[in-house]
């Protein structure tokens, strides 16, 4: 293999995890775009199927394409770097690459939250694809709704759960924090919660 492609291939690899990043953070932004039904005295929020097939192609991609890509140029590098060097090195991108697609994996796990308007109980789903860890309980576990600002045109509304439980389980993603208030307001009011700090 001509030794310019490899250095590309290796190029590729290195810089792959810093891309993923940014993907991340970019993704990240709207991971709280759930959708939300509404019938016969129950609510769903449910994280969009499009953001949870883009996010486990991601964690596929990242945790197997990335380490077999810089393993792939190790093999054909003719480089003057001794192989322990380049092994070392491809452990820990490799490492990192694993990490992170185990991350998106997770991230395309199913999350969903049903709400029993008159029994006042919920139902949590969420953790792993074909593994999810269902839990359940009463308005007892929640302290709030909350509403948090992501940055410009991103602003978060969740439910706050008490000690024990997850810190936040977002609801929405507004643009305006004039919407996000509104729909914060109206699911205070329809729960019976207080508004209280994202923190």
């Amino acid at each position: 293999m001509p030794h310019h492609t490899v250095n590309l291939l290796g190029l590729i690899a290195l810089f792959g995890s810093l891309i993923t990043f940014l993907v991340l953070a970019f993704v990240g932004m709207r991971a709280g775009s759930f959708l939300y039904q509404s019938s016969f005295g129950k609510m769903v929020f449910r994280r969009r199927l499009s953001q949870r097939v883009f996010m486990g192609v991601l964690g596929l991609f990242m945790g197997v394409g990335g380490p077999l890509l810089y393993w792939h140029s190790l093999v054909n590098s003719t480089g003057s770097l001794s192989a322990v060097v380049r092994f070392t090195a491809w452990a820990i991108f490799a490492l990192l690459d694993v990490a992170v697609g185990a991350f998106c994996i997770y991230i395309g796990g199913p999350e969903e939250l049903h709400l029993d308007l008159e029994r006042h109980t919920y139902r949590l789903v969420r953790g792993w694809p074909f593994f999810p860890v269902t839990r359940s309980g009463t308005w007892e576990d929640m302290a709030g709704v909350s509403v948090r600002s992501l940055g410009e045109g991103q602003i978060n509304v969740g439910i706050k759960w008490r000690c024990g439980r997850k810190s936040v389980i977002p609801l929405g993603t507004f643009g305006k924090r004039q919407a996000a208030n509104r729909f914060a307001q109206e699911m205070a009011s329809t729960l019976g919660l207080p508004q209280v700090d994202w923190k």
